[in-house]
């Protein structure tokens, strides 16, 4: 796994914080392993050949192409906020 598809937005438990993420994450970086070195237009083309959600929208949608922006660099991993994380962490240990 490169660099940029390392997950750095891992949820208390050294989870991934959303089900969707965590569903699309392995198959995106599958894709652009298999596809390294192609041009643009095919790796596009496999990654929407990929999306294992059915209709293209709502919610695992946006996941899915957020989930691209991270591992193809053009966006950073959402870092989890101090807060929630001490709330989770106070939950879990009730």
């Amino acid at each position: 796994m490169s660099e940029a598809a390392t997950p750095h937005y891992a949820g208390p438990a050294g989870q991934m914080t959303s089900r969707w993420r965590q569903h699309a994450a392995p198959i995106i970086t599958r894709v652009l392993e298999e596809t390294k070195g192609k041009p643009d237009k095919e790796i596009r083309a496999a990654l929407r050949a990929a999306y294992p959600f059915g209709p293209r929208q709502y919610h695992p949608y946006r996941i899915w192409c957020d989930e691209i922006r991270v591992q193809t660099g053009r966006r950073r991993a959402p870092k989890p906020d101090d807060r929630q994380q001490a709330l989770l962490l106070d939950q879990a240990s009730a």
